[in-house]
């Protein structure tokens, strides 16, 4: 770990907040690629917003090499709605990770099959977060609609085969 970015980092945040002027670049950054879903889960409006509305891929492009300018600890999470309804996604992984920027992502599961765990255990992609809303399928199918928690289990058991078999990712 180098200390002394890590003090510049602290530094930076703790007189952004004092000065009220942004000497810190921001840690984590969220891209809302698609408001389109394959729910239309209670808790969120993502879908009733900007129905179908997909952020264009120049636009990605053109703040992932912003964000990788800044040679900054910062941390770009690719969501949506479900990110992987987007024919580019693994072109938008590619690219970002090419940039140097750390790239993650959250997907409700419901698309992630064995083929595709692989794929995006080989992208380059640093984390997945696949949301989970309860320990029991009652919770989380009432939140999002029946048969999504055992989908979301599987595709947990798909990436951590497919780490497995990569021996990382």
């Amino acid at each position: 770990m180098n200390y002394l970015k890590e003090f510049e980092e602290n530094l930076a945040y703790h007189f952004s907040e004092k000065l009220n002027y942004p000497f810190a670049k921001p840690h984590w950054i969220y891209i809302s690629l698609s408001h389109s879903c394959t729910y239309n889960c209670q808790m969120c409006g993502v879908v009733k917003i900007l129905k179908g509305y997909e952020l264009p891929n120049e636009t990605v492009k053109r703040s992932l090499d912003y964000i990788a300018s800044w040679n900054w600890d910062s941390v770009v999470t690719l969501t949506g709605g479900e990110p992987f309804l987007r024919s580019d996604i693994f072109d938008i992984i590619k690219y970002s990770v090419k940039k140097g920027v750390r790239t993650e992502c959250i997907s409700n599961g419901s698309l992630i099959d064995k083929e595709l765990a692989n794929k995006i255990i080989a992208s380059g992609l640093q984390n997945i977060a696949v949301s989970l809303d309860g320990a029991k399928s009652e919770t989380h199918d009432h939140i999002r609609e029946k048969g999504a928690f055992e989908k979301a289990v599987s595709t947990l058991k798909y990436l951590a085969k497919a780490k497995r078999e990569f021996g990382g990712g």
